[in-house]
């Protein structure tokens, strides 16, 4: 899968990791990725078992999974990312509704992944302070059927006003968390 810069963005987002590596894990329950640095560059995943030591400065990001034998890692290759794309963060939120801590959705065309990271970070930006926001860390249940009637994210705590966890409501089913830290 080639992967490409969105918008003005000069590095894959979290969304795009993600997306990037839904096809390993499309079957997997209680999934945690964590992002660890931007990336400009292809990626690729490799598969490894939990105690096989890894090239740290190569690592993006890792995936974890309820099958614990285990962990994904995506790494990143040599080629730079030359594709850009189109992307309106400001059209994907613009039908949102703020109250409190909460934001919601009703159902969207876009991509869940680049929904989930939009609505945060404008739900953040809105209610504890506008600023530049990291997606960090996403904890979900499953990513299979990602399809909602409304979509609601909620601020649940913070680690010394810096690191933010909000949780994901589908349907007001919880599907899990989404972890902002400020940059």
């Amino acid at each position: 899968m080639q992967l490409s810069l969105k918008g003005k963005r000069n590095y894959l987002t979290g969304a795009d990791i993600i997306n990037f590596a839904l096809s390993k894990i499309i079957n997997k329950k209680k999934i945690i990725f964590n992002f660890y640095r931007f990336s400009k560059k292809q990626l690729e995943i490799k598969k490894l078992k939990t105690n096989t030591k890894v090239e740290k400065n190569s690592i993006i990001a890792s995936i974890s999974h309820s099958n614990k034998k285990y962990f994904l890692y995506i790494v990143e290759k040599k080629k730079s990312i030359k594709k850009k794309i189109l992307f309106d963060e400001v059209n994907l939120v613009k039908n949102s509704f703020i109250k409190k801590k909460n934001i919601t959705l009703d159902q969207n065309l876009y991509n869940f992944f680049d929904t989930i990271v939009a609505l945060n970070k404008k739900l953040l930006n809105k209610t504890v302070i506008k600023n530049k926001w990291v997606f960090c860390k996403l904890e979900i249940k499953q990513v299979n059927n990602l399809k909602f009637k409304k979509i609601k994210i909620e601020i649940k705590d913070s680690i010394k006003k810096k690191f933010y966890r909000s949780s994901i409501y589908l349907d007001n089913k919880l599907l899990g968390f989404i972890h902002f830290v400020k940059q």
